[in-house]
């Protein structure tokens, strides 16, 4: 498994599987949910590229503007976006990624997760039913839904 991070070039990744990570990112020193996604890739010995969006740990975090463009060349390139939203309010809203999720919702290649305690999570899921979006309550299944969205 090869992990990119932001903002390695997406556009050097020319073969899948590539699976993006999308969701919101800890703003304080939180760990991030991405480090268990990437252990349970690890585990189910996904061979493919991870897109993870966040800075590689002890980098700096990149100007908004880098991480916009960043996070749609990954949504492009990849072949499965997994939306993990745990939406622990204040801390963790994920504002961002509702509007991504939407945008993302009819590709094809989208998997909602969000345990079943996340908060103001209706009209996403509402959503992912609507368009056939895959969905999950746990963060392993999340990611199992994607590799099925991988393989197809």
């Amino acid at each position: 498994m090869r992990v990119l991070h932001c903002p390695d070039p997406v556009e050097s990744v020319t073969s899948g599987p590539r699976l993006f990570l999308a969701g919101p990112s800890p703003r304080n020193s939180t760990a991030s949910w991405r480090d268990e996604a990437c252990a349970h890739l690890r585990k189910v010995q996904f061979a493919g590229v991870v897109l993870h969006p966040q800075s590689r740990p002890g980098e700096p975090a990149v100007p908004v503007e880098v991480q916009l463009r960043w996070d749609w060349q990954a949504g492009a390139h990849a072949d499965a976006i997994v939306f993990w939203i745990p939406r622990v309010l204040p801390e963790l809203p994920g504002l961002t990624s509702n509007f991504e999720f939407g945008l993302w919702a009819r590709s094809g290649k989208a998997v909602l997760g969000a345990p079943p305690e996340a908060a103001e999570m209706a009209y996403l899921r509402g959503t992912a039913e609507l368009f056939g979006v895959p969905q999950a309550e746990t963060l392993p299944d999340a990611l199992d839904q994607a590799l099925l969205v991988l393989a197809a």
